[in-house]
């Protein structure tokens, strides 16, 4: 976990220093597996790629059906958060392959979905599987959460779902977040946030640099829950909505982690057990976070 001064360094970064486009190497395995028709991968991560939440940790079963039952949980869990309504026009940043859309087009009319991609591969695969209800709109495309290429004002939610630790600057998405979203708009997010005076561990010692090198791979550091009201207040935001789920996540790990040496990649496995580490020992927690737009988009930071 990085130093309060890393962390607010990347709080910090300028405007304009975007980070080239990487791939990541978790993504890379899991479209694999989903290309490949590998049946374990499309049941795990057929419509979302991201972790589970249990309400009972205790009945989770280690099976991947269980798996891609608790990842919708945790999705649904976050559009409750950013109380989305029918007739709501709503931007899912990071929008993997389209899982979190396809729950609003199923269960809501007359919406207007956008969802953005840097990796191009998800964008497709969206656009492909994710086809609009009637009386719905649904539009995947290939850009930059930190470079909205949508006109301002234009939505009434934004949507980062476990994503914005890949993003090369909070603040930069923050503020074209609050550009695009109209007045009452809301941000959901889910996040890593550290827990106050924890110390880093890992599960295993002599793995530490292994793990720490492949971690480095997931993107900048992250803040505390302070940090993120700092920055709400600063691009025009108020908290509203601080859900700690990080118990109903643990189970995820058992499956992800399965997933992960069946397909070879000890490395990523190595760093599935890091992150299960930090949240039992209570070194990170997982938030869902909820921000209501309040100062206009062109107001000065208080």
């Amino acid at each position: 976990m990085a130093s309060r001064e890393m962390a607010s360094q990347e709080m910090a970064s300028q405007e304009t220093a975007i980070e080239p486009v990487r791939r990541l190497p978790y993504c890379d395995v899991i479209l694999e597996g989903l290309q490949n028709n590998d049946r374990d991968f499309l049941h795990a991560f057929g419509r979302h790629l991201h972790w589970g939440f249990w309400e009972d940790p205790e009945t989770a079963d280690g099976t991947v059906e269980d798996f891609a039952c608790a990842a919708d949980r945790l999705c649904n869990r976050l559009l409750a958060a950013a109380s989305i309504t029918a007739g709501h026009a709503v931007l899912d940043a990071g929008c993997g392959i389209g899982g979190t859309l396809a729950n609003l087009n199923e269960t809501l009319a007359a919406v207007s979905l956008h969802g953005i991609n840097i990796d191009e591969r998800q964008a497709a695969r969206a656009a492909a599987v994710v086809l609009p209800r009637p009386g719905n709109a649904v539009h995947f495309v290939h850009g930059d959460a930190c470079r909205l290429p949508f006109a301002s004002a234009a939505f009434d939610r934004v949507l980062a779902v476990e994503c914005i630790f890949h993003f090369p600057s909070r603040r930069q998405f923050f503020g074209e977040a609050r550009r695009v979203l109209r007045r009452g708009g809301k941000l959901a997010l889910s996040d890593f946030i550290p827990a106050a005076d924890a110390t880093p561990v890992t599960p295993d010692p002599q793995r530490a640099e292994v793990v720490r090198r492949v971690a480095d791979k997931f993107g900048p550091m992250f803040p505390t829950l302070d940090e993120y009201r700092q920055l709400a207040r600063e691009t025009g935001f108020e908290v509203t909505v601080v859900d700690d789920v990080t118990p109903g996540l643990v189970p995820s790990f058992k499956v992800v982690r399965k997933l992960l040496q069946r397909a070879g990649r000890e490395e990523m496995a190595w760093a599935t057990d890091m992150i299960e580490a930090q949240l039992r020992h209570q070194v990170s927690r997982y938030v869902i976070l909820a921000f209501d737009a309040t100062t206009p988009a062109s107001a000065p930071a208080a």
